[in-house]
């Protein structure tokens, strides 16, 4: 699934990059995180909104979603 979404959002006015993480922790609260970089909020916003509506990507039984946008506050 991670992969049908990325080809999809990769073509998506805004898109920069994606990244998934796997905790090397089978106890961590979170097993996969994916990181994506996007120009601005609104060219995610769009995107993801469109992929919602037209992308029909398959749900993984057990994997719930939980988006939200942040700022890098150091690097």
């Amino acid at each position: 699934m991670w992969d049908a979404a990325r080809e999809f959002l990769h073509t998506q006015p805004g898109y920069i990059s994606t990244k998934l993480h796997q905790s090397l922790s089978g106890d961590a609260q979170y097993q996969l995180i994916n990181v994506a970089q996007w120009e601005t909020p609104e060219a995610y916003q769009a995107a993801t909104a469109l992929m919602r509506e037209t992308a029909n990507l398959p749900r993984i039984e057990g994997v719930v979603p939980g988006p939200a946008l942040y700022n890098v506050i150091r690097d």
